[in-house]
């Protein structure tokens, strides 16, 4: 006699069946990086003393520049005569005179607010002890290249910059200085006919 199959009964979960295995990429939802809002990150209001003195820096070496160009000889005609070695450098130091103005305007009287919120966000994030060595290095470097001679300063000048900047191989950075001193004194002096202090080692 055949045996029917109770269609209930097979529809119904066995009592056995294994129950599903949770792992740890079902157990809850990785939590989503949440990214900075634009109104956070504008939060901080805005810096203006580096762009000002930015400006004022242009400002004062274009003025230098102008008193420089009328120090060169000027062509024939007028001192504006653009076959004088004077023209260029009025015309540059002019033109920086310009745009240094305008760029103070922007940080003063018509200030940037993207400008103000960019140089905020900037001098946060700046290591400010980095930049005032390298213009230490810099400031020891015009002193002594006329004592010590451009290629013994400058062998002396890279490899306390690039210390200064993160280096940490001074046998490279005295043997790159060394190469670097050396060549371009050779460049300057032999091939341009550049005179560069000799110093010490009086060549």
């Amino acid at each position: 006699m055949a045996v029917t199959r109770d269609p209930i009964a097979a529809a119904r979960p066995s009592a056995v069946e294994p129950a599903p295995q949770v792992t740890a990429e079902t157990a809850a939802p990785a939590p989503a990086v949440v990214a900075p809002s634009p109104q956070a990150a504008a939060a901080r209001p805005p810096a203006w003393a580096g762009p000002r003195a930015i400006a004022l820096g242009l400002l004062a070496l274009g003025v230098i520049a102008l008193v420089a160009a009328f120090a060169v000889p000027p062509g024939a005609g007028s001192a504006w005569a653009p076959s004088g070695a004077r023209f260029f450098p009025l015309v540059a130091s002019v033109g920086l005179i310009v745009l240094s103005l305008a760029f103070l305007a922007r940080v003063t009287v018509w200030p940037d607010a993207d400008l103000g919120a960019h140089a905020a966000e900037e001098a946060a994030q700046t290591d400010w002890a980095v930049p005032a060595l390298v213009a230490a290095g810099l400031i020891g470097y015009v002193v002594l290249i006329e004592p010590l001679g451009y290629v013994l300063a400058s062998a002396l000048f890279f490899p306390v910059v690039a210390r200064v900047l993160g280096s940490r191989s001074s046998r490279r950075d005295v043997l790159a200085g060394a190469a670097l001193g050396v060549g371009l004194y050779v460049l300057f002096t032999r091939l341009l006919g550049v005179p560069l202090p000799p110093g010490l080692l009086g060549f």
